[in-house]
């Protein structure tokens, strides 16, 4: 498909649709006002199915009429972490909570998804808004999965606009309980706290080190509590969680049955691991990490790839076998913290870009 001068950016205006929706307070499982927000901005659109699944997620079907197989799926989180942030619209940048992670990329991939309303595709086009991104349940892809088929899928993150990300790292968490005689704290051995630490620095050194930090195991403890009373008495009982982050190299299923064995050396520990979910790294030759490059050098743009230590609804999307990238605004420095703003002219920027990635796989038969 040609790029033509009466390709649309949409009647509706993607800056002040950013601003609505990050007004909106929506941490995971309280989405629906951004989702009905989706909803009246897409009815004005003609010939568009549009609808709401048992999930929440809201799903955009821009060419309905297409028959065939082929399918291309755009999509990103509605849902935030929590703390309430009062959003803000300047003459540059829109800020407040979820503005870079991921209201700013869903805004992107939905008006370039609308850009092509009318127009004939060889493949179908769908945008969906998910929900219950930012919590271990995925809920929102989940229900993606089990009722499309896409043939390759866009998921909305933060990666600035010459970025493309082709790698996430895979997830463990390791949750558990410590359990010593506790007493004087002239006894270090019946501290449970100090068996915690102890059973953490083993894990960590049970992993190769690499230089390579997307090739390597790492791990945080992000919880670790005590019963405790007294600065002179060793913790009796502790509780902890640890956040393991996976490469592709090391699969959720080996670590796990590598941490279990571990966990059973140490007297008192232990463990349950949940949220386990694979690493995932798309191939730099498949059509979809091809179509961004071609687009961003059409953009004046030079194209980045790259591979994050963290985990997004893309895992889930290579797990199930569908070539999936994540690409939208913002600075993913800034997810999660009080700082988040996105620069107005990046979400324009990311809607043409993502446009001309519609554009080039309608022009290829490579997929």
């Amino acid at each position: 498909m040609e790029k033509r001068k009466d390709d649309k950016m949409s009647a509706l205006k993607p800056a002040e649709f950013l601003y609505e929706i990050v007004k909106v307070y929506t941490p995971s499982g309280s989405e629906s006002a951004v989702a009905d927000l989706i909803v009246s901005q897409v009815e004005e659109e003609k010939g568009v199915e549009c609808e709401v699944d048992e999930a929440g997620d809201v799903v955009v079907i821009i060419n309905p009429d297409y028959k065939g197989s082929r399918e291309l799926l755009l999509f990103s989180h509605m849902d935030t972490v929590h703390g309430e942030r009062e959003a803000e619209k300047g003459k540059e940048t829109i800020s407040g909570r979820g503005a870079v992670d991921a209201k700013g990329p869903l805004a992107s991939l939905l008006f370039a998804s609308l850009c092509f309303t009318g127009k004939k595709l060889p493949f179908r086009l769908v945008f969906a808004g998910v929900v219950e991104e930012e919590i271990s349940s995925s809920k929102g892809a989940w229900q993606l999965l089990k009722s499309r088929k896409p043939t390759l899928a866009i998921n909305g993150e933060p990666s600035n606009t010459n970025c493309v990300v082709i790698g996430y790292k895979g997830r463990i968490l390791v949750s558990g309980t410590a359990r010593t005689e506790g007493g004087h704290a002239s006894n270090p051995n019946q501290n449970s706290i100090n068996q915690v630490v102890n059973f953490y620095n083993a894990m960590v050194a049970e992993f190769p080190v690499v230089k390579n930090s997307f090739e390597a195991v790492t791990a945080s403890i992000t919880k670790l509590t005590s019963d405790s009373q007294s600065p002179n008495a060793n913790s009796a009982v502790s509780e902890f969680v640890f956040d393991v982050r996976l490469p592709p190299s090391v699969k959720c299923a080996k670590a796990s049955v590598a941490i279990s064995a571990l966990a059973k050396k140490f007297a008192g520990i232990e463990i349950k691991l949940e949220e386990r979910i694979d690493a995932c790294e798309t191939d730099l030759n498949s059509p979809v990490v091809r179509a961004y490059t071609q687009a961003m050098r059409e953009n004046g743009l030079e194209p980045k790839y790259v591979r994050k230590s963290g985990s997004s609804d893309m895992n889930l999307f290579c797990q199930a076998g569908i070539p999936t990238v994540a690409y939208g605004p913002g600075d993913s420095a800034l997810d999660h913290t009080d700082k988040e703003k996105i620069l107005i002219k990046d979400l324009f920027k990311s809607i043409e870009v993502t446009k001309a990635v519609i554009r080039n796989l309608a022009e290829s038969n490579k997929w």
